[in-house]
């Protein structure tokens, strides 16, 4: 928001983050005007989406509620209807163009072919003991996937679970699925040791595993 700095933007968002009712959710962005490169979010679970559009103004602090009206607020819905289930057969096709993708992306260090695409997806749907596949989807349109496997770690004395990969369709990042498949997945696997590469790039994802308590070894990853 022009002449809105940074942290009267932290102030407004934190405001809003205590507000909270009990059905649909509600993702928004306070965007500058200015490419809206610079961005504060939070999420709000709200009753009625026209209630969000009162919130972010009426609830703003008051000295800087003139700047904020000078501003551009998006209201985004997001998260509402969305489902994480099993891989089935019948998400082949769409798994398989969403590996495509994910593996030619900066993500991946690898770009993996097709044969080794199939092998994964096969092994999700069927009964493989080390390998499990999940669908995020909302209202029949999947919007990502992510494929775990699962090992024992003798350095600490438990099940250790791979997340090996978390792909969301670009139009749908920055709702909040990857922290919506996090929770799912964490909460799924107690008492685990959980582990993961990401390319130290993918600012976005880092910031993701963060949040979540991950943290970088101070060991090298080695393969044959």
């Amino acid at each position: 928001i022009e002449n809105l700095n940074f942290h009267e933007l932290s102030l407004a968002a934190h405001e809003l983050h205590f507000v909270h009712y009990k059905s649909n959710s509600i993702h928004v962005a306070i965007a500058t005007i200015h490419g809206f490169s610079q961005f504060m979010t939070t999420e709000l679970s709200i009753h009625k989406k026209t209630v969000a559009s009162k919130l972010c103004i009426n609830s703003i602090m008051n000295p800087i509620r003139k700047k904020l009206l000078s501003g551009v607020i998006i209201i985004k819905e997001t998260n509402i209807n969305t489902t994480i289930r099993a891989m089935a057969k019948s998400d082949k096709s769409s798994v398989l163009e969403m590996m495509r993708v994910f593996y030619a992306s900066p993500a991946v260090f690898t770009n993996g072919n097709e044969e080794i695409f199939c092998n994964d997806i096969e092994n999700c749907i069927n009964d493989n003991p080390f390998l499990e596949g999940y669908i995020i989807e909302n209202s029949k349109r999947i919007q990502g996937y992510a494929m775990i496997a699962k090992s024992f770690s003798t350095e600490f004395g438990k099940q250790c679970i791979w997340i090996e990969d978390l792909y969301i369709k670009e139009e749908y990042r920055g709702s909040g699925l990857g922290n919506m498949l996090m929770e799912f997945i964490t909460k799924k696997y107690t008492n685990c040791i959980f582990r993961l590469e990401v390319e130290e790039e993918n600012e976005r994802a880092v910031r993701l595993y963060e949040k979540y308590g991950f943290n970088v070894l101070p060991y090298m990853e080695m393969k044959k």
